[in-house]
């Protein structure tokens, strides 16, 4: 059965419509009203976690699963399983965060706890800085923290606070937050396996709001216990990824050919003719070094690792994993073919902003841009074509031909993409879009996996598992972006709608495409001189349309059946810690729950 609503139909799942086109949470976000009954909640989460195995991955299908049999058991509703899900995932992680010392864990408290008309204190790049003048209680929580020792930052959800886990300068998180704000910020730690606590707060609000202090004091004062959890973490992994890009490691691994300055757009003038040769890759090394999560890398360094039996993921959170130069440099070249990818992808799309920043070609023009991804292209394979003086030579050409297979494929995804674009408004069949994402992402997964796997001594045995697995994967990823298109991502500066503004071809165009027939190409047709000046009213217009024909719903099915099939393809891995690894990417890569209700077996091919 297709994947999508029959024409005109309502959407198929029952539930109500998102704000954003995403995982609704209005149904399961409720907050119990009773004290008695939260309570009851936290002290059967506490019960049902001891004795689970330390192995098992504490992830969102876990915390889920637990946090659903404890609502049942209870006889309690739905509509508190977002709030039983941080219960469980507290008591679950509890064990661990007991093992890190005070003052490497950090509290996050909520800004909306300020009083907002009379709070004094100034915001920063590390949230608010309170200035303890007793206007509220974030003062007195903050001094209770600082008592013992903790870092603390009053903000939600800023990359940050990321940026100091990676960093090496945080071990745990503690987190004061509402619902929403829980689900967005702390998505990322969890995908990394930092312990962490929660104390949701008692209502969704952004100003003045309250939370339960007896039960955030005590989060506060978990004890410290020296010893070692057990389990495993993929931490020092995704730190390892980022330090790539620091910028005594970046010089190490890939030697500047035109060692300079530090460009900068704003002071061209301050540039002549005796360097401006080193122009090109004194951009390039400060765009690697910039910004991004560095996935990519962290693939190659975590397959490397898990063939060898997993042994960073059980090391101490604070030593760093020993990893030979030929597995960082095949890392480095993963990201750096990435960064070209992304800068070439800017410029054909036009979009104004990445990280948070304004895009290379927006900063620099488009020619200079365009060289400078031309230049990564060069680094990418300069790096592996240098793995010959540090491992085996078929390794090395190997690796060239499986990247250079995957610029190739990339290529052409994007290609199909930008023609389809050339022809927005003609009906899209949701297969070529599938295919077009596959071509466009599974290529980079599918890479940086083989590359680690093949660099510490796996066969070739694996391949086609592998490329079944990045496919997949690739696809629910792009499903994924489809559908955060339509919410606003401030951390991005993200416009809505900006694929269908910008006539990209998208699976949730595609979908309704079929679905909606000729009223979508009317929708379409009304791009242009009818939206210009009310682009946002229209968006909001045309977004409420597809959540009540259930295009997003149909989405949403679709990319959990495509996560589906990528697990299957992990467990067929014989590798015990590679199996592991695979596991945890389909479980942890996407941002939005996929709930039982909203996917059904039955319309997924």
């Amino acid at each position: 059965m297709n994947d999508y609503p029959q024409r005109n139909s309502l959407p198929l799942s029952g539930k109500p419509a998102s704000r954003a086109g995403v995982a609704t949470s209005s149904g399961y976000k409720q907050i119990p009203r009773e004290r008695s009954v939260r309570d009851c909640i936290r002290r059967e989460a506490e019960s049902r976690v001891v004795g689970l195995d330390g192995e098992t991955h504490i992830g969102r299908p876990l915390i889920e699963r637990l946090a659903r049999e404890l609502l049942r058991d209870l006889r309690l509703g739905h509509e508190y399983l977002g709030w039983t899900m941080v219960a469980v995932g507290s008591a679950l992680w509890r064990p661990y965060v007991i093992r890190v010392p005070y003052d490497r864990r950090l509290l996050l408290l909520p800004h909306c706890m300020r009083a907002a008309d009379s709070c004094p204190a100034d915001y920063t790049p590390d949230g608010l800085a309170c200035v303890n003048c007793g206007g509220c209680r974030l003062g007195y929580l903050r001094a209770q923290a600082e008592s013992l020792g903790y870092q603390i930052m009053i903000a939600e959800g800023s990359p940050v606070v990321m940026k100091r886990i990676l960093s090496g300068r945080a071990e745990a998180v503690l987190g004061v937050a509402c619902l929403n704000a829980l689900e967005r910020s702390l998505e990322k730690i969890l995908m990394a396996g930092v312990p962490s606590l929660a104390v949701p707060l008692l209502m969704d609000s952004c100003h003045d709001t309250t939370g339960e202090e007896d039960c955030i004091l005590e989060m506060i004062r978990t004890p410290y216990v020296p010893g070692s959890a057990g389990g495993r973490s993929f931490l020092p992994l995704m730190r390892a990824a980022t330090s790539l890009f620091e910028a005594a490691e970046l010089e190490a691994l890939a030697p500047r050919l035109f060692p300079g300055g530090s460009p900068s757009p704003e002071h061209d003038h301050d540039f002549v003719l005796s360097n401006a040769v080193e122009v090109t890759e004194a951009i390039a090394y400060e765009y690697l070094a910039g910004g991004g999560k560095y996935y990519r890398p962290f693939l190659t360094l975590a397959a490397y690792d898990a063939v060898l039996g997993g042994p960073a993921t059980r090391a101490d959170l604070q030593s760093p994993p020993t990893l030979p130069r030929s597995v960082k440099q095949a890392a480095l070249a993963v990201e750096v073919f990435h960064k070209a990818s992304l800068i070439h992808d800017d410029i054909e799309d036009g979009d104004p902003y990445r990280y948070g920043r304004p895009t290379l070609y927006s900063q620099w023009g488009t020619p200079l841009a365009l060289n400078v991804g031309d230049f990564l292209i060069g680094l990418g394979y300069r790096l592996l074509a240098d793995l010959r003086s540090c491992t085996d030579h078929r390794i090395a050409a190997e690796l060239t031909q499986r990247f250079s297979a995957a610029h190739l494929r990339l290529c052409a995804g994007q290609g199909a993409e930008l023609w389809l674009q050339r022809h927005f408004g003609e009906r899209l069949a949701v297969p070529d879009v599938l295919r077009v994402y596959a071509l466009k992402t599974a290529p980079a997964f599918e890479a940086a996996v083989s590359a680690g796997v093949r660099l510490a001594g796996g066969d070739d045995s694996l391949d086609g598992t592998l490329h079944r697995f990045a496919r997949y994967l690739g696809i629910a990823f792009q499903i994924q972006n489809d559908l955060d298109d339509w919410s606003w991502q401030k951390e991005n500066k993200q416009r809505i709608g900006g694929d269908l503004l910008a006539g990209r071809p998208t699976v949730v165009q595609a979908i309704a495409s079929h679905v909606l027939d000729r009223s979508w190409s009317g929708i379409t047709s009304e791009i242009g001189e009818d939206c210009v000046g009310k682009e946002t009213l229209w968006v909001q217009r045309v977004r409420s349309r597809l959540e009540e024909a259930g295009i997003f719903a149909a989405a949403r099915r679709l990319m959990a059946r495509n996560i589906e099939r990528a697990r299957e393809e992990a467990e067929r891995v014989p590798l015990t810690e590679l199996r592991y690894l695979l596991t945890y990417l389909t479980e942890s890569l996407f941002a939005h729950p996929i709930t039982v209700e909203e996917t059904s077996p039955a319309d997924v091919p």
